[in-house]
């Protein structure tokens, strides 16, 4: 229940070897849907983890101090 996954649509990169023996077969509709279904069910699995800390106290540790002026 991972809060970030890195998802993107798969492109064939030249010069590998799924490039020189895998077709790219997979429709970019079909694509785009599966990147979108990821994609939701991350942002629902995100929203229930983040949902379970409110009200909560957390310890953290500053290791640095920002003026304002630094961002």
């Amino acid at each position: 229940r991972f809060d970030m996954i890195y998802i993107w649509i798969y492109s064939p990169r030249p010069w590998t070897y799924a490039a020189k023996y895998y077709k790219d077969d997979i429709p970019q509709q079909e694509k785009k849907r599966r990147w979108k279904l990821l994609n939701d069910l991350l942002q629902n699995i995100s929203l229930e983890n983040n949902q379970k800390d409110i009200w909560t106290v957390k310890d953290v540790l500053i290791t640095k101090k920002y003026n304002d002026s630094e961002y």
